[in-house]
């Protein structure tokens, strides 16, 4: 609540439409990397210094963090006495409602601009595609050191090593996935978003067959998480902004990251309903396998129909089907 929404809203602010996909890509590597070093580092310093400090140093950084953001952050650029990015890049101003040709009767902060965001037809469809999306994301982040351990038999240190692959790919693909929405896709990230979801589905498919080796579930998992988080930042980050507006940025971006809250849960829990469904004994994983496909691939179905829309602007009253 203190990062995704309001400081989506921010960069939606300080960033066009033209370069949002780059910024939110090198932007999204936050929660990639992070992730990775927050757990190195709790470790770290449960070993070393206790279990306290895993709480401790990181909420002295956090503290750091706060003196910086009411040091020098800024809501918009027209605090610092600069233009609005729009008119700085010569682009129209993107609105949120489809009936609404004029961006200057869309009030910031006021009940109708919340209201127009969660009625607003992309914003409700991001939302769905991003539930879909995260059991998977979250299956592999909870569950895969358990299955590696099964496959494989070579400890808990081996699982985790193997496991990692799949958020080493995440700052490469977050950067990459930005940068091919905004120059061959020109800003639009539903292309490149059903690329990857239907991609990731085939892996998630047949991933039950690969090879018991090190190597090729190192691949195989590298290869889920290059595939999975560039629609998973592209749909919560840039798309959200995108059709929430910089005016309703932090609502679209919260309402989206919200629903695939909903759809974590399902990641996390979907190994034990599968286990009591089958009974104790059944292998579960390739159920668990097929059933995450399926959501990944309706998730890109889902999108195929809207491969070529940009947020409507006020000299184009619809969504732009360029």
């Amino acid at each position: 609540s203190s990062g995704w929404g309001p400081l989506t809203k921010n960069v939606g602010e300080f960033f066009s439409l033209k370069e949002r996909g780059r910024v939110l890509g090198f932007w999204c590597t936050s929660y990639a990397v992070g992730g990775y070093l927050g757990s190195f580092w709790a470790g770290k310093l449960a070993a070393s210094m206790g279990w306290r400090y895993s709480f401790w140093v990181p909420a002295g950084g956090l503290l750091v963090i706060w003196f910086i953001i009411y040091a020098i952050q800024a809501n918009r650029p027209e605090d610092l006495g600069l233009p609005p990015i729009e008119e700085y890049h010569g682009e129209e101003e993107s609105l949120i409602s489809e009936e609404d040709f004029s961006a200057a009767s869309e009030i910031e902060g006021s009940w109708n601009t919340v209201l127009a965001v969660l009625r607003n037809k992309m914003v409700l469809l991001l939302s769905f595609v991003y539930f879909l999306l995260k059991p998977t994301r979250y299956l592999v982040m909870f569950w895969s050191p358990v299955y590696i351990e099964k496959q494989l038999s070579q400890g808990t240190a081996v699982a985790g090593n193997i496991s990692g692959m799949f958020d080493l790919a995440g700052p490469i693909a977050v950067i990459l996935g930005g940068i091919v929405s905004d120059k061959m896709f020109h800003s639009k990230r539903i292309p490149i978003s059903v690329i990857s979801l239907v991609l990731c589905a085939i892996v998630m498919f047949f991933f039950f067959y690969l090879p018991k080796t090190q190597f090729a579930l190192a691949a195989g998992f590298f290869a889920v998480g290059f595939l999975l988080t560039i629609p998973d930042s592209l749909v919560s980050g840039a798309a959200a902004i995108d059709f929430g507006t910089k005016k309703g940025a932090g609502t679209a971006s919260g309402f989206v990251n919200g629903s695939g809250s909903l759809g974590a849960i399902i990641g996390g829990t979907l190994p034990g309903w599968i286990d009591r469904f089958l009974g104790k004994g059944a292998d579960i994983w390739h159920p668990i396998f097929i059933s995450l496909s399926i959501g990944l691939l309706l998730a890109a179905m889902l999108l195929v129909p809207q491969w070529n829309v940009l947020p409507p602007t006020a000299k184009n009253s619809n969504p732009v089907r360029a």
